[in-house]
């Protein structure tokens, strides 16, 4: 894979919301604010750190940024283009492109469960949210990532982590 550096200043936009998504980021050093609007308010998605990678949803999925990022202090990134990345997605078997395919849809379609005001209990989301359980619970598992190269390891970790935070907390893991 083809990297660049990005070094950053306190309070630099990588991104905005809605941006076109073509890169996404590995921190090296620093902290990055992922943030949003919903509803007419701010809303702080995470802060993440050295070893967490950022803005894969919109790059693999081929859409727009889905909040904004903005560093947190001086901080520097490994950045990767879209092309490269989907080679390795490409690459890999039927269920783990599947599997990240569906984590990223997920991640998409609801906010944190704790950021959500009110969450729908249609028999959509209820599948939606089994079927995001079950690849968190396949993910515990020993040696469950063994077969993936490091960096679609990291990706899949970020999406896992993610969803676990968008499960309703009776399916908490």
């Amino acid at each position: 894979m083809k990297y660049f550096r990005v070094k950053l200043e306190d309070g630099q936009q990588i991104f905005l919301d809605g941006d076109r998504a073509g890169i996404a980021y590995l921190i090296d050093e620093g902290q990055i604010r992922l943030h949003k609007k919903h509803e007419g308010k701010e809303i702080e998605i995470d802060i993440i750190g050295p070893g967490q990678i950022f803005g894969e949803l919109g790059v693999i999925s081929d859409s727009n940024r889905m909040a904004s990022a903005t560093a947190i202090g001086k901080t520097t990134l490994t950045g990767c283009h879209r092309r490269e990345i989907m080679e390795r997605v490409n690459g890999l078997s039927d269920d783990w492109r599947e599997a990240l395919r569906f984590l990223i849809t997920y991640c998409q379609e609801f906010l944190p469960y704790e950021l959500m005001d009110t969450r729908s209990d249609t028999p959509e989301t209820i599948d939606m949210d089994d079927t995001a359980h079950k690849l968190i619970i396949k993910a515990q598992k020993p040696d469950a990532l063994s077969e993936l190269e490091p960096f679609m390891q990291g990706l899949y970790n970020v999406l896992i982590g993610y969803a676990k935070r968008r499960l309703p907390p009776s399916l908490e893991c």
